[in-house]
């Protein structure tokens, strides 16, 4: 059985089991990609109904947000971001906004979030609320252009507003696009890409499903602007610790090892910092809780949970994470080794169930640092010890960086032209 479960009390179950079943013979592509329409069309249902749903509750109710029909932004450029989390690539994209003189609008659904402090006389920044309400502002919005890091327009909580001329997507990693939720990018009608590796993904993926061409500007990823900055500012220090940064959901190594992953690292007395992904914290809340509590007698763990990477892999010597992508920010900005698991990736809901070939992650990992088997993880601590001894991966860390990240450390001004053209 497949189950939804959400706030939204209408529609809380899919029972697979008790549809009809039919003998016919499908081939695995077709199959999986019959079942990835199905998630798609499930998927887009729900948050309708549940969009729909809070519409009406917020209507009749007293404390109904006052930015349920938000103000017109007509003919401005919309920047929207999920929150502090993603400072390090908007920042990037808001001075080359100001250094261009044009005026936009920053909408954030964190109260938190610094750059709603910025003073600028060419930003307005507004806190939308968080959840519904602020659907509620976005799938009503008036503006040139919506730019965002967020994934599934039109499939998610998120709608294409009639009163909004084109929405752009920022790929805000280097990573392959086929690890992505399924449907990621198809109702944008532009992604910004970091690398040509992302172009073949995407171009691959409308071909299979007809969909319309979309405009592929590669100009690069503006969190390295900003990541370059603080590592030319910043004092370098000897990294000491061992930092364990994983991705989430099925794939992510906490939620597939925890302690298992965890407990040889302990014991080997070495300073262990574990970072799980921000989308972990929202989506996985009860599992990193028992992961805290089970490390909390030991004195040599420490969580990062910050907004901000730069800290804890400056203090480490050696990362140990999957297919995350603070694998490239610590290979490319710091130059130092990385330890990925070796597993099985499971492609069920994800883009590459549709697509052929091997994911360009799964191919340079072995180029930039050392692949893990699961038997290897009692023996954790002797691999680091070799890692850190071995100088080799640094020429192709270089040559990977150069090759599949254009503009490295310097896109933004490209990326805000192809915005606003």
């Amino acid at each position: 059985m497949i189950k939804i479960t959400g706030e939204f009390p209408m529609i809380n179950s899919l029972n697979i089991d008790a549809l009809p079943i039919f003998t016919l013979y499908l081939d695995p592509g077709t199959g999986g990609l019959i079942f990835s329409v199905i998630i798609g069309i499930v998927s887009t249902a729900y948050f309708s109904a549940i969009s729909v749903y809070y519409k009406f509750k917020d209507f009749f109710s007293s404390s109904a947000p006052a930015n349920l029909y938000p103000s017109s932004h007509e003919g401005k450029v919309v920047l929207f971001s999920e929150g502090e989390i993603y400072y390090s690539t908007f920042l990037p994209m808001i001075r080359a906004f100001e250094k261009k003189k044009v005026s936009f609008v920053y909408l954030t659904i964190s109260k938190l979030d610094p750059l709603l402090s910025r003073r600028s006389s060419y930003m307005e920044a507004i806190y939308i609320g968080n959840s519904y309400s602020a659907w509620n502002y976005m799938n009503n919005l008036h503006a040139k252009s919506v730019v965002m890091t967020t994934q599934g327009l039109d499939v998610l909580q998120i709608k294409r507003s009639k009163h909004v001329r084109e929405y752009i997507n920022i790929i805000h990693s280097p990573t392959d696009k086929s690890n992505t939720k399924t449907y990621s990018f198809d109702h944008f009608d532009k992604v910004i890409l970091s690398g040509h590796e992302q172009e073949k993904v995407i171009r691959q993926l409308e071909s299979l499903r007809g969909s319309k061409r979309k405009n592929l500007p590669i100009c690069g990823c503006l969190y390295y602007d900003y990541l370059m900055e603080e590592f030319r500012r910043r004092p370098h220090t000897v990294g000491k610790s061992i930092l364990v940064a994983p991705s989430w959901g099925k794939n992510g190594l906490l939620s597939k090892f925890g302690m298992k992953l965890i407990q040889p690292l302990i014991d080997s007395g070495e300073e262990i910092i574990i970072r799980p992904h921000p989308q972990s914290l929202t989506v996985e809340e009860d599992m990193l809780e028992e992961l805290k509590i089970e490390t909390s007698k030991y004195t040599n763990v420490f969580w990062d949970l910050t907004a901000d990477n730069f800290d804890s892999m400056m203090r480490s010597k050696v990362l140990i994470s999957d297919v995350s992508g603070i694998i490239y920010d610590f290979a490319f900005i710091f130059e130092k080794p990385v330890i990925t698991a070796e597993f099985t990736f499971d492609r069920l809901g994800t883009e590459a169930n549709d697509i052929t070939g091997t994911p360009w992650d799964h191919k340079v990992l072995e180029d930039i640092g050392y692949r893990m088997g699961e038997d290897e993880i009692s023996t954790i601590s002797d691999l680091v010890d070799r890692v850190v001894q071995d100088n080799s991966k640094v020429a192709n860390i270089r040559k990977i960086r150069e090759r599949d990240v254009v503009n490295f450390g310097d896109c933004a001004d490209i990326v805000v032209e192809n915005v606003i053209e």
